[in-house]
C-alpha cells in the first residue's frame, strides 16, 4: 500500500483555498508547486524522499499564524500537517503528552483540561503548536514558567532532509533536539510528533485597568514598566496594548475622528483560589493620583474560563475579515532600561 498521499497542484480544486490558508489576509502570490495533507509519518517521509529525488525545496505550515507565510515556496512543496498524526495520548504515570504539530491551541487545551492537566500553550485558540513551539514558544504565563519550548518539551519526532525518521531530545539526537526552540522555518527537518511535560490544571483570573494615555503616555509606562517588577512571576502572564477610542467603528482604519490612545493593563494569573488571584493581582489596585482622572475602566478580579481569555484576544487581534497584519512579535532589548523605553516611545 502506497503512503504517499495526494497532492494538490495549481490546476487542482480547491488548490489556492489551501494555499491561502494563513491567520493573516496578507498572503503572497508564492506557487508551490505541489501541497500536500500527510496524515503520518511515513506519508511526511514520503514526501520529503519525493522533493529529494526532484530537488524542491519544502515548506511546513501548522496553524498559519506567521505573517509573513513563509512555508510558500515557489514552485516548492507545501506540507500542511493539519491532519498530521492527529491522536493525543496521555501517559498516566509520567504525565508526559504527545501531540502532532498541527494541533491547534484549542485542540490540545480541551483535551488537557478534560484531564485535569496543563501546559503553557500559546495565548490564541488556532495557533498551531508546531509553529508556537519552533517560534520559541512564547507561551502562558512564561515569565515564570519560560518558553514552553526550552523547559517543557521531552522528545520530538522529526523527517530529515534523507527521509530518515528519528526521535531527539537530551540524550538522543541531542545536536538536533538543541536546535529546535526558536529556530522557526530553518529547523532541520519536518516535526511530527511531540512529547511534552504537564502540571495539574488551575483555574485562570484575570482583571484589567483601561486609561485614557493620551495625554500621560510616557509617565503612564513608565509607572508601568515599573510595577511589572513588582509582580510575582509565576502563574502570571501581564497584557499591555494601546488602541484608539474608535477601534470598533467601521472603516478601514487609516483615520480617525477621535484620536484618544487608550491603554489597557491587564493582568491574567492561574492559580486555585480567588484569595491567591487577589494577592497577585495586588500591584494594581490603586493607581497613582496623577492617572486617576483618567482611568476609563476598570474590570474587577473574574474568575475566567479558557474561550474567556481566547475571546479576549480575538477582540484585538481578529481574523477571518480581510485583516492584513503588518507585525508580529516585538522583543525588547533586555540591556535598555525602563526610563529609555518609556523616555522614547
Amino acid at each position: 500500500m502506497s503512503t504517499h498521499p495526494q497532492s494538490l497542484t495549481p490546476a487542482s480544486e480547491g488548490y489556492d483555498k489551501a494555499r491561502r490558508r494563513f491567520f493573516n489576509a496578507r498572503v503572497p502570490d508564492t506557487t508551490p508547486a505541489e501541497i500536500y495533507t500527510p496524515k503520518t509519518t511515513a506519508e511526511v517521509a514520503s514526501i520529503i524522499a519525493r522533493a529529494k529525488s526532484r530537488g524542491l525545496k519544502v515548506g511546513v505550515r501548522s496553524g498559519g499564524h506567521l505573517f509573513f507565510c513563509f512555508s510558500l515556496v515557489e514552485k516548492g512543496i507545501l506540507i500542511d500537517t493539519k491532519q498530521l498524526n492527529k491522536e493525543i495520548d496521555f501517559d498516566t504515570r509520567t504525565k508526559i503528552v504527545s501531540f502532532s504539530p498541527g494541533h491547534v491551541v484549542e485542540e490540545l487545551a480541551t483535551e488537557l483540561l478534560a484531564l485535569g492537566r496543563f501546559l503553557p500553550w500559546g495565548h490564541s485558540r488556532t495557533v498551531g503548536i508546531g509553529g508556537f513551539l519552533l517560534a520559541g514558544g512564547q507561551g502562558c504565563f512564561g515569565r515564570g514558567w519560560g518558553y514552553t519550548s526550552g523547559s517543557w518539551i521531552t522528545q520530538i519526532e522529526v523527517v530529515t532532509p534523507s527521509g530518515e525518521v528519528v526521535i531527539a531530545s537530551k540524550t538522543q539526537n541531542p545536536d538536533l533536539f538543541w536546535a529546535f526552540p526558536g529556530s522557526g522555518q530553518g529547523f532541520f527537518g519536518v516535526i511530527t510528533r511531540i512529547w511534552a511535560k504537564t502540571i495539574p490544571s488551575k483555574t485562570p483570573f484575570d482583571t484589567t485597568v483601561i486609561v485614557d494615555s493620551t495625554d500621560i503616555f510616557k509617565p503612564l509606562l513608565k509607572w508601568v514598566l515599573e510595577q511589572t517588577e513588582k509582580v510575582p512571576k509565576y502563574g502570571v502572564d501581564l497584557f499591555y496594548l494601546t488602541f484608539r477610542s474608535d477601534m470598533e467603528t467601521p472603516g478601514d482604519g487609516e483615520a480617525s475622528d477621535k484620536p484618544r490612545i487608550m491603554f489597557v493593563i491587564n493582568q491574567t494569573v492561574y492559580v486555585d483560589s480567588m484569595a491567591e488571584a487577589k494577592t497577585l493581582v495586588s500591584p494594581w489596585d490603586v493607581l497613582p493620583q496623577e492617572f486617576q482622572p483618567y482611568v476609563v475602566e476598570r474590570v474587577p478580579l473574574l474568575e475566567r474560563t479558557w474561550p474567556d481569555l481566547w475571546n479576549l484576544q480575538e477582540k484585538f487581534q481578529p481574523n477571518g475579515n480581510g485583516e492584513r497584519w503588518t507585525v508580529d512579535s516585538i522583543l525588547p532589548d533586555p540591556k535598555i532600561s525602563t526610563d529609555e523605553v518609556s523616555s522614547k516611545s
